[in-house]
């Protein structure tokens, strides 16, 4: 697995965002954050971007995040990010009927009893674990 350095990313972004003709401020406009400071902190290359941040600046640079982060494949969420009825749906086609219910079941109910940040550090598990081959489905 290759992947950038944090200075190598902030250095292809800026590669993107130029090569686009865009400004940081027009760059911000498209991913919709405050001001032109936070591309430029972006571009600064002293902290990893966070990957929700990264799809967004490669969907408006037209590009797939792993140009910017440098991955030597996709990565699974690269192209879109599921939403639960798309996890549901999966689980609906991947497992015996029994076993379907009782993880949908689980599934619901844990997660209505977290609060936002909680859900997010379970996308970022779900995220990690989706790195390790021995948890990616077979077909990706």
């Amino acid at each position: 697995m290759i992947q950038y350095t944090k200075s190598e990313i902030a250095k292809k972004i800026r590669e993107l965002r130029l090569k686009a003709g865009l400004t940081q401020k027009n760059l911000a406009e498209r991913i919709q954050v405050s001001n032109q400071q936070s591309i430029a902190q972006l571009e600064s290359g002293k902290h990893l971007p966070r990957y929700d941040t990264v799809c967004k600046v490669a969907e408006a640079l037209s590009v797939k995040p792993k140009v910017i982060m440098g991955w030597d494949f996709d990565y699974p969420f690269v192209d879109t990010i599921e939403t639960m009825d798309d996890v549901i749906e999966r689980i609906d086609n991947e497992s015996s009927e029994e076993e379907c219910l009782n993880l949908k079941d689980k599934l619901l109910s844990t997660m209505e009893k977290l609060n936002l940040s909680a859900l997010k550090k379970i996308v970022d598990y779900a995220e990690d674990l989706s790195f390790l081959s021995k948890y990616r489905k077979t077909d990706m």
